[in-house]
């Protein structure tokens, strides 16, 4: 495993830092963290609100684009 303290621009472009990307036995995964209201209906306004909101992670294999 290898630590980055400072994401590369192009692979964070909007600064949310909620993306990474990593390697499994060889194989590149990406995976993504989204913040939803507790209902899981919608984005949570206030992701910083660990009481009012439920994450969703979302691995995607590049292979599959």
């Amino acid at each position: 495993m290898v630590v980055v303290d400072q994401p590369a621009l192009n692979s964070d472009p909007c600064g949310e830092h909620d993306s990474a990307e990593i390697r499994v036995d060889g194989a590149e995964e990406i995976f993504k963290i989204d913040y939803y209201e507790l209902e899981m209906d919608s984005m949570s306004p206030d992701p910083s609100d660990a009481a009012a909101n439920g994450g969703l992670m979302t691995f995607l294999i590049p292979e599959g684009y």
